[in-house]
């Protein structure tokens, strides 16, 4: 018992820095080690597609991704927290499938920090999460892109909104390709019934943007509903679609 009191009250005097959420190591602070955090901001300084926020090959400096050089998304730009892999990727799944929620804070910062340090944000009034399926949230019991969205409204200091809903539980976009993606997700959302957001400048969250299908028939919705203009962030973003063609994705 003496033992047990003096270990209490050493940790009381020398509170331990505890573990790095994203890899485990001993973190410097609330969001994680020096090694993930030096990480996240070389993302923040790596080009990415002024429309989608994929990252692209520092020769397309100021150029659209291969897949917005095609046809441009409907939201105005995107952000993402980072590239999605390693780290990145194993934060969003230990987020989603095995019930970390408290990883929804240092994403959220994160996520945060990238709005912050783009001046194109400054005019959102309004954070509105994409909706998770009915399926999945009973399976799942929270929506990751709104404990995302929380987290950043506490940040930004801005509102959050469930202004979405979603009208239908769709297959897996995981192993679709652009197109399938885009079909897939026809007509699964819809506006919550009693939400007018009519000339309000909102940012979409989601969680990750591979094709930009899911944010693209998030913002029709929005639009049609006559939202002014919208603005997503995401937490990660996959890689320009022309740099895994060209094997490019080393210039990154």
């Amino acid at each position: 018992m003496l033992k047990s009191f003096l270990k209490d009250l050493f940790d009381l005097l020398y509170p331990p820095k505890g573990e790095c959420g994203f890899c485990g190591l001993p973190a410097e602070d609330s969001l994680g080690c020096g090694g993930c955090l030096e990480l996240f901001r070389d993302y923040r300084k790596q080009e990415f597609c002024r429309k989608c926020g994929k990252f692209i090959y520092k020769e397309n400096v100021g150029l659209l991704c291969f897949d917005c050089g095609n046809e441009l998304p409907l939201f105005s730009f995107s952000r993402a927290a980072g590239l999605y892999e390693g780290v990145v990727k194993d934060a969003l799944y230990n987020l989603k499938y095995t019930g970390r929620r408290s990883l929804a804070a240092p994403m959220g910062q994160l996520m945060a920090r990238s709005v912050l340090e783009d001046g194109r944000y400054r005019s959102l009034e309004v954070i509105v999460p994409v909706p998770l399926a009915q399926g999945k949230l009973r399976h799942r019991g929270f929506n990751q892109s709104g404990l995302l969205a929380r987290e950043l409204g506490k940040w930004l200091k801005v509102r959050v909104e469930e202004a979405l809903v979603r009208t239908k539980d769709t297959d897996s976009q995981a192993k679709k390709g652009r197109r399938e993606r885009l079909y897939n997700l026809q007509g699964a959302f819809a506006m919550a019934f009693g939400q007018d957001l009519a000339g309000k400048r909102v940012l979409l969250v989601d969680d990750v943007l591979t094709t930009g299908a899911t944010l693209n028939q998030c913002a029709k919705v929005l639009i049609d509903h006559g939202v002014a203009e919208v603005m997503a962030v995401t937490w990660a973003a996959g890689q320009d679609a022309y740099e895994i063609l060209t094997g490019k994705e080393e210039g990154l």
